[in-house]
């Protein structure tokens, strides 16, 4: 069995993401490979970029929405995209290092990550999320 991953859920005007993981943190890295999959995004390769900001401790459901919020930010306002996280606690809250590219094109817009139906379960392989965004 796959212990992490990611999928597309139908939806009706909206986007959904059905993701999983061993644990919290896996959830996160497929929830940020999903978005990018939903956005159609290109990185330019050849070029390497790193960031690093904060996600503040609170509910699981916070947390991942704060964390694809993030995301969703660099993307637009900055045109990054990543791959790689290294996520460690600091002062109560989630580091989140990252690397990854500079985005070459983005095909579909995603505006906004919702706790419209955000459904969060832990489960004998790990945890799994339903996630729906707004676009």
């Amino acid at each position: 069995m796959v212990t992490s991953g990611y999928e597309e859920v139908d939806h009706i005007a909206d986007l959904a993401l059905h993701v999983w993981g061993k644990d919290f943190e896996a959830l996160l890295r497929e929830a940020a490979c999903g978005v990018y999959a939903l956005m159609d995004i290109e990185p330019n390769l050849k070029v390497q970029i790193s960031a690093a900001f904060y996600v503040p401790q609170g509910s699981a459901e916070m947390m991942l929405v704060d964390f694809l919020s993030e995301l969703l930010y660099l993307t637009e306002e900055n045109r990054e995209l990543f791959t790689q996280f290294d996520i460690s606690i600091e002062d109560e809250n989630f580091l989140i290092r990252a690397s990854g590219h500079p985005i070459s094109s983005i095909k579909r817009v995603i505006k906004a990550v919702t706790y419209h139906n955000l459904n969060l379960i832990h489960t004998d392989n790990g945890v799994e999320a339903t996630i729906t965004f707004d676009v």
